[in-house]
């Protein structure tokens, strides 16, 4: 059964504004809701997929966190998160992901609980 993830953005300067829609199909959806306690080290997210199926993905937290993909030693990748500010990846877009994601590693040292939400979309259509 498809699934349809649909992307909208928009930027306003109060008065002016601009914004877009895009709408993104594939097979499944995985998606994250979760407290990461104060001073968490290298807290294991339980998220896996294939590079070639990923179809959109948007990351956002309530607060300042790290985010380590695949390794917390050395890992695939590196987001600083801060408030607030998404890290978004549609189908189309730059890859932010070098290869596949085994899990992810989450490190608060904010001085605070902080929420992290994850919604991706993968296509596992052979």
């Amino acid at each position: 059964m498809a699934i349809t993830v649909t992307v909208k953005t928009s930027s306003t300067d109060g008065g002016n504004s601009v914004g877009g829609t895009t709408t993104h199909v594939g097979t499944s959806t995985i998606y994250v809701d979760e407290d990461i306690a104060d001073a968490a080290s290298d807290l294991e997210i339980a998220i896996s997929f294939a590079i070639g199926e990923l179809k959109t993905y948007e990351m956002v937290a309530d607060g300042a966190l790290t985010i380590r993909t695949n390794s917390p030693g050395t890992p695939q990748e590196v987001f600083v998160l801060s408030a607030g500010k998404s890290v978004l990846f549609r189908e189309g877009d730059t890859a932010i992901f070098a290869g596949d994601i085994t899990a992810f590693f989450a490190t608060n040292s904010s001085g605070a609980s902080v929420n992290l939400t994850i919604l991706l979309l993968i296509d596992a259509t052979p």
